[in-house]
């Protein structure tokens, strides 16, 4: 809100005068400036930063996430380059094993189509850091894409270690469980995202999923299952707009 904005705003300008030498400060303004769409203000922040610390990652990671969400796509994965990769021997990676700039690389490559690029970036950016619960949930993703539950089952419980109320992470671990055959389980999980966000969509589609295909369940049987399948995929039409010409139609 912008109230929230304005308070963190104030706090960070009182730090700014109290430590006029800091990297940190005008790194964690230029964030601020980036996600309320000012992306000149980010830019200059990011790199006052970078003058009072060549070497400050976070204002790095910041110049790149601000081209990514203005897409600025080329610049953002130069400047990604520069972290991760770096440019020759004169040149070398300023943060090869940054977490957070390898998932911004590996989102930035999905939405490229380069999948198989994007999967390893995926995979680095979790063994580096496994709190990184965004990139789980997103490598977890591909592994249900490729029938690979076990392993996103895996993932999507780590994740919600870190972040219990991570409402994509309990959406697709229902969905695995749901291929792993473990229908009871998958339920729980959809049920609480619904409960949590009940116009979500794919909530509703999964559970459609899961109530045709997914198995006997406690207490459901095979006439009440059909029927909330059906109820379930009614409801994910109303709340999905209809697909425009082109696009896949579920």
């Amino acid at each position: 809100s912008k109230k929230r904005f304005g308070e963190a705003e104030s706090f960070l300008q009182s730090k700014s005068a109290a430590m006029p030498k800091s990297a940190a400060i005008p790194a964690a303004q230029a964030e601020l400036k980036s996600i309320q769409k000012d992306s000149a203000g980010a830019q200059k922040l990011a790199q006052m930063a970078l003058k009072r610390n060549p070497d400050y990652r976070p204002a790095m990671v910041t110049l790149a996430r601000d081209h990514y969400r203005n897409r600025r796509l080329d610049l953002a994965l130069y400047t990604l380059k520069a972290i991760l990769d770096g440019f020759g021997d004169e040149n070398p990676p300023r943060d090869k094993s940054n977490a957070e700039a390898r998932l911004l690389r590996a989102l930035i490559l999905r939405e490229m189509g380069k999948r198989s690029a994007a999967l390893d970036e995926f995979k680095e950016a979790v063994a580096a850091r496994p709190d990184l619960v965004e990139a789980r949930v997103s490598l977890a993703a591909f592994m249900l894409e490729s029938g690979n539950a076990v392993e996103a089952a895996g993932l999507l419980e780590g994740a919600l270690k870190y972040d219990r109320r991570n409402l994509l992470a309990h959406l697709n671990l229902g969905d695995a469980y749901r291929l792993l055959g473990r229908p009871d389980a998958a339920l729980k999980e959809l049920e609480l995202v619904k409960s949590r966000e009940p116009t979500l969509a794919k909530t509703y589609y999964n559970l459609g999923l899961l109530y045709l295909f997914g198995g006997q369940m406690s207490g459901v049987d095979k006439k009440t299952a059909a029927d909330k399948a059906i109820t379930a995929f009614e409801k994910y039409k109303e709340l999905h707009p209809r697909a425009q010409p082109g696009d896949p139609d579920d």
